[in-house]
């Protein structure tokens, strides 16, 4: 028979005890930010933390997981940050720790890298919405390891470089997430990327910054299959930046720019490159896309290399 047993401000769902030795526990946070916090400091590594349905857990500070192995499910709850004037991550995961978030949204998170997560471990992010994150790098998240997204939101985030995410020195795997609204002061509206970056069936609309509006890329881009088909909701247009108005191309000594089967249209650079600015010797390969109507123009090549 299921047993349940008190485990401080957090509620333990058991099993028998057969059963217990094969099972890793489910832990049931309460609506409150303490009891997260708390459970944050005492589960077990290959535990879950299950958090109130739809709840609304606002931080005083930020949380940091240094488990093992660990397993959020949101139920459509949102970590709440302290908003623009706070200096603190939502979530610090430190190196070693695996963490997997399950429709965990994050919201009003601020700090100097990675407004909602901060990550020097293995993060995995399925589903959910960071909006209104703010940071130097990474408005809603900074990863310096391991990071896979599939199926989040991110809206109306804001950093310096990357709005959303700032991959540095990580490999970082984006499928199916949908960026827009998001700023970035100097590069990347929506991601920075730093390292290897990935992104396949993902939409990008209305991203700004100075440099690529929606991505610029620093080290290795792969873009694949961000095709707007009809019924997809996938897109790559509205991003707005003074060059590179969706995609800013920088490396020309590691990877470069890899864009295939994907559509990018009617973005906006009010210098050049309103569809992908190529910077001088980048590398930049282009296969089964569609590139048009972008102002001011579709794909600018930067042939003045200097001394």
């Amino acid at each position: 028979m299921a047993r349940t047993a008190a485990f401080g401000a957090v509620l333990v769902l058991g099993l028998g005890s057969a059963q217990a030795a094969m099972a890793q526990p489910v832990y049931h946070v309460l609506c409150n930010a303490d009891a997260l916090d708390y459970a944050l400091s005492h589960v077990s590594s290959g535990s879950t933390l299950s958090l109130a349905n739809r709840c609304t857990y606002s931080l005083p500070a930020g949380l940091t997981d240094d488990v093992v192995t660990l397993t959020i499910v949101g139920n459509g709850a949102t970590l709440q940050g302290g908003g623009p004037d706070s200096d603190y991550p939502i979530l610090t995961v430190i190196d070693g720790s695996a963490l997997t978030l399950d429709d965990v949204n994050f919201s009003g998170g601020s700090a100097v890298k990675g407004g909602a997560i901060y990550s020097d471990g293995n993060v995995t992010v399925n589903g959910g919405t960071f909006s209104h994150n703010t940071g130097g790098d990474g408005g809603a998240i900074y990863t310096g390891n391991l990071l896979t997204i599939n199926g989040a939101v991110f809206t109306s985030n804001e950093g310096m470089k990357g709005g959303a995410i700032d991959g540095d020195s990580a490999d970082t795997t984006i499928t199916g997430a949908k960026f827009s609204q998001n700023k970035a002061a100097d590069g990347g509206g929506a991601i920075w990327v730093q390292y290897v970056v990935t992104v396949a069936d993902s939409a990008f609309d209305g991203n700004a910054a100075e440099y690529g509006g929606a991505i610029y890329n620093h080290d290795h881009l792969t873009l694949t299959n961000v095709t707007g088909l009809a019924g997809t909701g996938d897109a790559f247009t509205g991003n707005v930046a003074y060059q590179g108005g969706a995609i800013y191309n920088y490396d020309g000594v590691v990877g470069g720019a890899i864009i295939g089967d994907s559509m990018i249209v009617f973005n906006e650079a009010s210098d050049v490159g309103g569809g992908i600015y190529n910077a001088c010797n980048a590398i930049f390969t282009l296969s089964g896309s569609t590139i048009f109507g972008n102002v001011t123009d579709n794909i600018y090549n930067e042939d003045d290399c200097g001394v």
